[in-house]
């Protein structure tokens, strides 16, 4: 099958082989393989999504932006579960895991099933500039989209911000509780302005002055 001529990155995990995803916990220092050699396999493997952009969120309906932020939150969720992962892990927390990954392949299914645009807003790297990008697309998504709160993907923003200020050497992003989707719009609006203060300060222009 052709590769699509979309812009794609690998921050994530994606359907490409039908591979357990305990036993890759487990190669990569998750839990010992062999207590989970019997487990249904389940297909998970790192592979380049198309990233979708601005202009191409726009022409999300309401449906499909509400349909792609349970999308984004499930994403989000079995994400943050693998971050909080350690070298010994327990089988109730790998199955949550996998229980996590089993409810966001399912709903990519049919998101991807339904929807002709099926691009994805992913984080891309840890640059404040990159990550400016993805929460103004994620901002357009949730503007559009109605429901529950994000919850899952907020989390991440912040997960993703903090990193980066710890790595740069600066203070944390300002954070409030997010009650509903305007909500987590004006959070994102906060994350933005912060990353682009990072982007002007860490130019090589900044440095020299």
């Amino acid at each position: 099958m052709p590769v699509p001529a979309k812009r794609c990155n690998t921050y994530f995990l994606f359907c490409t082989a039908a591979v357990n995803p305990l036993l890759l916990f487990s190669r990569f220092g998750y839990g010992p393989t062999e207590s989970f050699a019997t487990i249904t396999q389940h297909p998970l493997l790192k592979a380049a999504m198309p990233q979708l952009t601005e202009r191409d969120a726009e022409k999300h309906s309401p449906e499909q932006a509400t349909a792609l932020v349970r999308l984004l939150d499930l994403q989000a969720k079995w994400d943050g579960l693998l971050v909080q992962r350690g070298q010994k892990t327990a089988l109730s927390e790998l199955h949550a895991r996998q229980k996590a990954n089993d409810a966001y392949q399912s709903a990519l299914r049919e998101y991807t099933a339904k929807y002709r645009f099926t691009d994805i807003p992913e984080p891309t790297q840890a640059m404040p500039r990159r990550m400016a990008i993805w929460c103004r697309v994620l901002r357009i998504v949730f503007s559009k989209a109605h429901g529950a709160v994000p919850t899952e993907v907020m989390a991440k923003v912040y997960r993703l911000a903090d990193r980066l200020a710890e790595r740069l050497g600066k203070d944390p992003v300002a954070r409030q509780a997010v009650e509903d989707m305007s909500g987590a719009v004006r959070e994102l609006d906060v994350v933005i302005s912060w990353c682009d203060e990072l982007a002007t300060a860490t130019t090589p222009a900044a440095k020299a002055a």
